[in-house]
């Protein structure tokens, strides 16, 4: 079953172009050369896509050239750098409740994503007004809304303990693609009406043994691509229909691993079936991928992480396989080989549109901080960032305005 995932999906599109572009037209000559495409905007937005946000603007005027012709002078207003940076980062808070410490940085534009975990979670009331506070904060700076997301997979991983999925994963695999979907449905239901806009769900990770960690986890939809695609698809439609927001993981797959990544820098063989679930997930346009920690000598010779890693992320993901949606990575506290300081700036520059950061409160400043510094000085190229920036915005516009 295809269906287009956006309805105002060509608005959006323009609204990330113009992003993206607009300040590209300003300073090409001091930037890197970009794998994509440069794109010259010949006419503009005139609404910003949230209250208190500026979208770039190109002012066009006629004045006279020197031999007495008219020609057009564009001048626009562009996102700061530290703006663009703060998008990016999704990072975890402590207990039930926000301290003012990361109420300022949302306030300030440092945090672009929260993150909730069972330990923020009691009951509806009290995540709603979490959430509530959280994204007054965003306001209250004027910048977009937060991206609020959870792992409600169903199973073993079900962050918010009355809602659903009812059945786990593999009962999904069993009862097809009917169940999951309306599965999905009802889970994006419960979790939008208390204000998560994002599902890190679900797993598209093909197992490959009743050995492997995420089959062990009950996590896994199956140990065919068929069943994986028959239902995990099903369910991440199914969140869709809610506005809440599907995320396929974990890029290229870990269904081969015998050790969870998020405790182990596992090295994994490559196997096509476990790409073929992310095809059909870039054919239905879903918005959200989850890019592992795993390491995959097969895919990348220089055997970093995929989440740190260019050839996967940016050489297999988005050019051979032509995804155009956002790119998350997992939680990078956990094992990379790198500091938290150093795999953050490496996954930014890989093209990660959204750098998740975890484990501690603490490491939300940090990241923020090691991106905006490495982007100061060209570290990760401004094209990049722009890049970034106009994914996380349009991904914000479909389902975290409003």
């Amino acid at each position: 079953m295809r269906r287009h995932p956006f309805p105002t999906w060509s608005l959006i599109a323009l609204a990330a172009l113009a992003l993206a572009a607009v300040p590209a037209v300003l300073d090409l000559t001091n930037d890197p050369p970009s794998p994509t495409p440069r794109l010259v905007l010949r006419s503009a937005l005139g609404k910003a896509p949230f209250p208190g946000v500026t979208t770039p603007v190109v002012r066009r005027g006629v004045r006279k050239a020197p031999q007495g012709r008219p020609h057009l002078r564009a001048r626009a207003t562009a996102p700061s750098l530290a703006r663009m940076i703060g998008q990016q980062v999704m990072v975890r808070m402590d207990g039930l409740s926000a301290d003012q410490a990361l109420l300022s940085r949302i306030r300030h534009g440092d945090v672009g994503g929260v993150i909730l975990y069972s330990e923020n979670i009691a009951t509806r009331g009290q995540v709603k007004a979490l959430i509530g506070e959280l994204q007054g904060a965003a306001r209250s700076g004027g910048n977009p809304p937060l991206l609020i997301s959870t792992d409600q997979e169903g199973g073993s991983v079900k962050r918010l303990s009355w809602a659903p999925p009812s059945l786990t994963p593999p009962q999904m695999g069993v009862a097809g693609a009917l169940a999951s979907r309306r599965q999905g449905q009802r889970t994006g239901e419960a979790l939008r009406a208390v204000g998560i806009n994002v599902d890190l769900a679900p797993v598209l990770d093909v197992a490959r043994s009743s050995s492997s960690f995420i089959w062990q986890q009950g996590r896994s939809f199956g140990m065919r691509a068929p069943t994986v695609i028959g239902s995990a698809i099903p369910f991440a439609l199914g969140l869709q229909s809610a506005r809440v927001a599907p995320t396929g993981k974990h890029f290229p797959g870990v269904g081969g691993a015998g050790t969870d990544t998020d405790f182990a820098l596992e090295t994994l063989t490559s196997h096509p079936a476990d790409l073929a679930p992310y095809r059909v997930l870039i054919a239905d346009r879903l918005p959200l991928i989850m890019v592992s920690t795993g390491v995959y000598p097969k895919l990348d010779r220089s055997r970093v992480p995929a989440a740190l890693s260019r050839t996967i992320i940016t050489g297999l993901l988005r050019q051979r396989m032509g995804y155009q949606g956002a790119v998350i990575t997992d939680d990078l506290e956990r094992p990379t080989g790198y500091s938290t300081s150093d795999a953050v700036v490496r996954a930014a520059r890989a093209g990660a549109d959204i750098i998740l950061v975890s484990t501690t409160e603490q490491a939300g400043g940090t990241a923020y901080q090691a991106l905006l510094a490495a982007a100061s000085r060209g570290m990760i190229p401004r094209a990049t960032v722009r890049a970034a920036y106009a994914r996380v915005l349009a991904l914000k516009k479909a389902y975290a305005a409003g």
